[in-house]
C-alpha cells in the first residue's frame, strides 16, 4: 500500500472493476478500496443474477481482455420480444436482419466478476485492497486525503482523483455532500432461474404489464433468468410462496409463449428506486456506475449504462496522460467526462423512467399511445433500427472502445 496514488477507486464491483482494467496500462498509480473480501457472498455486485450484456458492453469487455475469458460462460441474444401484456403491442427484433450473430449476451454477475477479478489481480501495478474502507476524505485544490480503514488500522492515501463507485447508497456521495434525486417506484424485482420444458431459441423475453415487467433472459436452451417486478405490497407474500404457487403466478403473466416452467431456482429480492445524483462531480471527486445513476430495470440497461461510463473516463483519462499538464482530477478532465456523458444519460435514464410512467397503469388513454407506439415501431424498420442502437449501446456519441478500438490505440 503506497501513500500516493494518481487514482483511488472506492467500490471494486462490476463497474469499479472495469474502470480499473480500462486503466490497468494507462501509467497511473491506482488503488481500487473494497469493503467486502473477494469470494464473500456479501458482495451484491458478484450474485448469481443474469446480466443482460448490451454489444457495447461486449466490445467494451474485449478491449480489457476478459472477453476471452468469459464468452464460454455466455449465452447470445438472438432475439428480442417486448409485448404489453392483455394489449396487442409487440415489438420483435432479430439479430440476423441486423446482420449480427447476437445483439447482446446473458452472463451470470458472478462469473463475469470472476472474470474481473482475475484480470485485475494480474496487475501487479494496480493495488486492490480489502477488505477497506474510507472512513473520511478531505479535499483540496491539489489534492484528495483518505484516511482508509485497511487491516483493522487507519492509513492515509492521497490521489488526484477520488472515484465513487460504491453503489446506490453511496457513502463517498454522501460524505461529499452531493445530493441525490430519489424517486420511489414502490416495487420489488424478484430474481429467480426457471427451467423450461421448450427451446428458448436465445430469445429474450420483457413483458409489460399494469403493477411492472416480467424481463427473462436465456441462459442456456432451455433455461431462463426471470426478473418480476411487483409491487411492493405484494413483494413479502410473493417471497414466502412454494415453489409451485410462484410458478403458477409467472406462468400466467409469461403466457404460452416460452413454453411451461418446470423448476425454479433459489429468488432473490431487490427494492427498486431511481437515484440520480445531481451533480455527479465535485472537486478531484467524480461519481461512477449507482454511484451517480441507479435505474430501473426496464431494458436492461443500468450495469451497460455504467460500463460506457467506466470506458469513457478511462479514455479521457488515457488521453489526458499524453498532456505535458496531466492531472487526472482536474475540472478540465471531470466537465469533460461530464459532457462527454451527459446525452447517454439523458437518454437512458429517461427512457427507463419514461416507461414506468406509461406501462404501470391502467390509464387507457395511455394504452392506446403505447400499443400505437409500439406497432408502429415494429413495423416501420428506421424506427425499429433507431430502438435497437439505443438497446445496444451503440447509439450516439460512445466511447472509442466501443467503436472498436483498443486499449493501446486511443
Amino acid at each position: 500500500m503506497k501513500k500516493e496514488y494518481d487514482i483511488a477507486i472506492v467500490g471494486g464491483g462490476l463497474v469499479g472493476a472495469s474502470l480499473a482494467c480500462c486503466l490497468s496500462k494507462s501509467g497511473y498509480r491506482i488503488v481500487v478500496l473494497e469493503k467486502t473480501p473477494i469470494n464473500s457472498d456479501l458482495q451484491s455486485s458478484y450474485d448469481e443474477r443474469g446480466l443482460a450484456l448490451s454489444l457495447a458492453s461486449c466490445r467494451i469487455l474485449d478491449a480489457i481482455g476478459i472477453w476471452h475469458d468469459i464468452s464460454k460462460n455466455c449465452v447470445p441474444i438472438k432475439n428480442i420480444h417486448v409485448s404489453d401484456r392483455g394489449n396487442t403491442g409487440i415489438v420483435r427484433l432479430d439479430a440476423e436482419e441486423m446482420g449480427l450473430q447476437a445483439m447482446g449476451y446473458v452472463v451470470v454477475a458472478r462469473a463475469l466478476g470472476k472474470g474481473l477479478m482475475d484480470k485485475l489481480q494480474s496487475y501487479p501495478e494496480i493495488d486492490y485492497l480489502t477488505p477497506a474502507e474510507v472512513v473520511n476524505f478531505s479535499q483540496t485544490r491539489e489534492k484528495m486525503t483518505l484516511n482508509v480503514d485497511y487491516g483493522g488500522s487507519v492509513r492515509e492515501i492521497s490521489c488526484q482523483l477520488l472515484v465513487g463507485a460504491d453503489g446506490s447508497n453511496s457513502r463517498i456521495r454522501n460524505q461529499a455532500g452531493l445530493s441525490a434525486y430519489v424517486k420511489e417506484y414502490n416495487q420489488t424485482a424478484i430474481v429467480s432461474n426457471m427451467s423450461v420444458d421448450t427451446d428458448t431459441k436465445f430469445t429474450a423475453y420483457e413483458r409489460f404489464t399494469p403493477s411492472g415487467p416480467l424481463a427473462m433472459l436465456p441462459l442456456d436452451k432451455s433455461r431462463f433468468v426471470s426478473i418480476f417486478c411487483i409491487s411492493n405490497t405484494n413483494a413479502g407474500s410473493y417471497m414466502e410462496m412454494d415453489d409451485e404457487a410462484y410458478i403458477s403466478k409467472l406462468q400466467e403473466v409469461a403466457g404460452t409463449r416460452i413454453g411451461n416452467i418446470q423448476k425454479l431456482g433459489i429468488r432473490k429480492s431487490y427494492p427498486l428506486k431511481m437515484i440520480k445524483s445531481e451533480p455527479q462531480f465535485s472537486n478531484r471527486l467524480v461519481l461512477l456506475g449507482n454511484s451517480a445513476h441507479t435505474i430501473h430495470p426496464n431494458g436492461a440497461q443500468g450495469f451497460n449504462l455504467g460500463l460506457r461510463d467506466a470506458a469513457s473516463l478511462a479514455e479521457i483519462l488515457i488521453t489526458n496522460r499524453k498532456t505535458s499538464k496531466s492531472d487526472a482530477g482536474s475540472d478540465q478532465v471531470l466537465e469533460e467526462y461530464i459532457n462527454f456523458r451527459q446525452p447517454d444519460h439523458n437518454r437512458v435514464v429517461g427512457m427507463s423512467d419514461g416507461l414506468t410512467e406509461i406501462f404501470y397503469t391502467d390509464n387507457m388513454i395511455k394504452k392506446v399511445l403505447r400499443n400505437s407506439a409500439m406497432s408502429l415501431l415494429n413495423m416501420v424498420p428506421a424506427f425499429k433500427y433507431k430502438f435497437a442502437r439505443i438497446a445496444m449501446g451503440v447509439d450516439g456519441r460512445q466511447p472509442s472502445l466501443v467503436r472498436g478500438l483498443l486499449l493501446d490505440q486511443l
